[in-house]
């Protein structure tokens, strides 16, 4: 079958032009399928848009109804082009068929230059959107094909995988470790380290082949990170390497510990990010100019290949000012950059996805309390798939008792030995980063396994070093549960971690009130496992799992976002979208109401009475108003925004948190769950809402012809520019999608006051960031 033919004869594709059907003639295949063979699995993202070319396809639900049938030039897959949620259908084909499939990332690219194409898939998915608002079953069938996605250790599943071969750097100032990926061989290791770099024998050692590969050893005469860098791709490119050449090679992902306030999540490196990179290692002197031998290695050996850089950091950068702030005068956050960064957020990051992958739910329906245990430690609060708070602080000094880091400390204890024992400040930055932590208090070693053994010979020093460990895990973990309302998950990683049963038993130990309970035999039989192993008593209502972690494969994950955020930006960059400008709306304290709601607050059936039309379609403000009552204040003549939803829900700005007493977390509008709850008065009663006060995160409301024009899917999150007196740059502003929407970016009061941005002002998206919690 001739794919030019199928094009031209199709009716979504007879007005594009000759250079278009070119390239989809070049990346579209078809392919045939036997009848039964599944195309679309239930719970997978798609990757292709669909046209039946001969046969005949079918939809069959989660619980095997048949939702209907895909004949012959009908397609399917448009759904996932706008929304980048898994499918709630298995489409598979009914007799033998051949299919025209078309990747995603292709027809991301060709839809803004079609406005035929786009009023025609924009109708379609305005009746499906609809059809999922009403139903009940349909959005049920989403949050369970949420849950099944995989993790991010299979990496073939990564949204967005357009690449294949992925090499993953870490490198450090005499040592280079490396991964090497191939998306249609994930099953074949093929890794290494470089040691010694820059010293008389500089040692390469190379694991390759299957599961249960062997290893090989290279020897090189004082080499630097180049000619380190250099020996890693001439093994890929050799005999017993998997490349035949180096222009096979995708993209390079590398690890970067610093990446400050300026990057949230990765980026593809151009030169104003190494000169980031450079100026951000003040804060990270002795890794960034690390990581940064590496870059320029690979740059330089790799000119025409991209160059990713992820950050260890990017992961805290949803954490909230009242977290990060230290108690010191505000001006060295101000101008010097002082506070809470948070280090190991590519470990926090993976094994929370992975956990709310095992237990089949979406990250960000869940609360996890995730301990990194290992000579670096480190445990992280996430709520809802966001990093609310971490142990680690402005250096990786702080938090937790580590192999030779002292964690938290008393700073009047390094102001005495400074004033009274003259030590100066290279001797504390010594003591405190290579003569603490369980090395310094035992006096013997910074292995926990050696101090497991030393201890059950009697030595007390090993055994108080254990305990002083174990507790300050614990009470973290303790503050953490606090701080999440509750937790879901508690996962343990790390090499003490995943490998010390007796740690994990010593810090579960009297949780037990906290819902946490542990499997004491499950525990003990668990040592260095492969894959997760839940460790939780059946009665607990907390799993406790322990995960295995995969940095390198969190940032070779990490470099296929990058690389799909660039397409993304591209498509934003095209002549036809670089000068629409978006509307802005300033959105007041308000509340939504559900019937019982409004039944209590102005009695049994009132009608409320609409006021004026929101900007949005179907979305109504009301004459009637109400007073929230919190624990400090109240807040009266609060405006009523209509239609009724399932569930009542307030949303405030911070300043009007502390007004009520109230700290509300950042959320989505509807995600409640864990919310502080307040009291709403109205003329014929009152309402106690256990529940369901938010900030509401900064969202730009499309529909989905707006969407398709972008090039961006809902819960994409996108950097903003808007005007006013005092331009304003938002990050993470989340992009959501229904049929009842217009174009248009809706932040709070506060932010309105910051940026001097009143309601009509407009703006522009400059990028896109990353994903909804991903």
């Amino acid at each position: 079958m001739n794919i030019r033919e199928v094009l031209k004869k199709h009716q979504l594709f007879q007005q594009l032009p000759g250079k278009t059907i070119a390239l989809l003639e070049k990346e579209a295949e078809i392919v045939s399928f036997e009848p039964g063979e599944v195309i679309i699995p239930p719970g997978h993202i798609g990757k292709y848009f669909g046209i039946v070319v001969q046969g005949q396809l079918e939809a069959v639900s989660l619980n095997g109804e048949r939702l209907g049938v895909i004949d012959k030039e009908e397609y399917f897959g448009e759904m996932s082009l706008l929304t980048g949620e898994p499918s709630t259908a298995e489409v598979r084909s009914v007799i033998e068929s051949y299919v025209l499939l078309i990747p995603h990332n292709v027809m991301s690219r060709i839809l803004p230059e079609s406005p035929h194409m786009i009023k025609k898939f924009s109708s379609t998915m305005r009746v499906r959107l609809m059809q999922r608002e009403r139903s009940v079953e349909e959005r049920e069938a989403l949050h369970i094909a949420r849950g099944s996605l995989p993790g991010p250790g299979d990496l073939v599943s990564t949204p967005g995988a357009t690449v294949k071969k992925i090499i993953v750097i870490n490198c450090g100032d005499s040592s280079l470790k490396w991964n090497y990926y191939d998306l249609d061989s994930p099953n074949h290791i093929t890794c290494g380290q470089l040691d010694n770099i820059g010293s008389e024998h500089t040692v390469h050692i190379v694991e390759t082949g299957p599961i249960g590969s062997v290893k090989i050893e290279r020897g090189l005469h004082k080499a630097n990170h180049t000619a380190a860098f250099q020996d890693i791709l001439n093994f890929l490119t050799g005999t017993k390497g998997p490349l035949n050449s180096l222009c096979d090679i995708d993209a390079v992902g590398h690890k970067v510990v610093h990446g400050g306030e300026k990057y949230g999540s990765p980026v593809v490196i151009d030169d104003k990010v190494l000169e980031n990179i450079r100026e951000l290692g003040s804060f990270s002197h002795l890794h960034n100019a690390a990581n940064l031998k590496g870059i320029e290695a690979a740059c330089k050996l790799l000119p025409g290949t991209i160059q990713v850089a992820v950050f260890d950091t990017a992961f805290h950068r949803t954490i909230p000012a009242y977290a990060y702030l230290y108690g010191i005068p505000r001006k060295f956050y101000e101008e010097k950059g002082i506070r809470r960064y948070g280090f190991h957020g590519t470990s926090h990051h993976y094994v929370a996805l992975e956990a709310a992958a095992y237990i089949k739910k979406p990250i960000d329906k869940l609360k996890i309390i995730t301990c990194h245990l290992g000579s670096r430690a480190s445990i992280c609060a996430v709520d809802h798939g966001r990093s609310i708070d971490t142990s680690t602080g402005f250096t990786p000094l702080e938090g937790l008792v580590m192999g030779t880091r002292s964690g938290d400390i008393d700073a009047g204890i390094l102001i005495h030995l400074a004033r009274e024992h003259n030590f100066t400040i290279d001797e504390i930055s010594e003591m405190l980063n290579r003569e603490s932590g369980l090395f310094g208090l035992s006096g013997i070693s910074d292995n926990m396994n050696e101090l497991k053994e030393a201890a059950s010979q009697g030595n007390r020093e090993a055994l108080a070093a254990i305990r002083v460990f174990c507790y300050r895990v614990k009470k973290y973990i303790g503050a953490y549960i606090a701080v999440l309302n509750g937790i879901d998950l508690l996962v343990f990683t790390g090499s003490i971690g995943v490998s010390s049963a007796g740690v994990r038993a010593r810090v579960c130990q009297g949780l037990d009130r906290l819902a946490l309970l542990l499997d004491e035999i499950k525990n003990r039989s668990i040592e260095s496992p492969k894959d997760i192993e839940d460790i939780s008593d059946p009665s607990s209502s907390v799993k406790i799992l322990v995960i295995p972690t995969q940095d390198e494969k969190m940032i070779a994950r990490e470099t296929i976002r990058a690389l799909r955020q660039k397409e993304a930006s591209e498509i934003m960059g095209m002549p036809r979208n670089r000068q629409q400008e978006i509307p802005i709306s300033v959105s007041y304290r308000h509340v939504h109401l559900n019937e019982e709601t409004r039944d209590i607050l102005f009695g049994k059936g009132y009608k409320l009475t609409p006021d004026e039309k929101l900007s949005h379609t179907g979305q109504i403000v009301y004459r009637e108003r109400v007073t929230l009552v919190g624990p400090r204040r109240k807040i009266e003549k609060v405006r009523i925004q209509g239609p009724m939803r399932p569930e009542a829900q307030v949303e405030i700005a911070r300043t009007e948190e502390f007004l009520l007493g109230i700290d509300a977390p950042v959320r989505e509008s509807g995600d409640l769950a864990g919310t502080p709850g307040i009291t709403i008065e109205g003329p014929k009663g009152k309402v106690v809402l256990k529940q369901g006060v938010i900030n509401i995160q900064r969202h730009i409301q499309m529909d989905p012809e707006d969407a398709l024009l972008h090039g961006l899917r809902d819960g994409d999150k996108v950097q903003f520019t808007a005007g006013g007196e005092r331009p304003l740059i938002f990050t993470d502003v989340l992009i959501t999608i229904s049929p009842h929407h217009r174009l248009e970016m809706h932040i709070d009061s506060d932010d309105a006051m910051a940026a001097g941005i009143e309601t009509g002002m407009m703006g522009r998206i400059s990028g896109i960031v990353g994903r909804r919690a991903e």
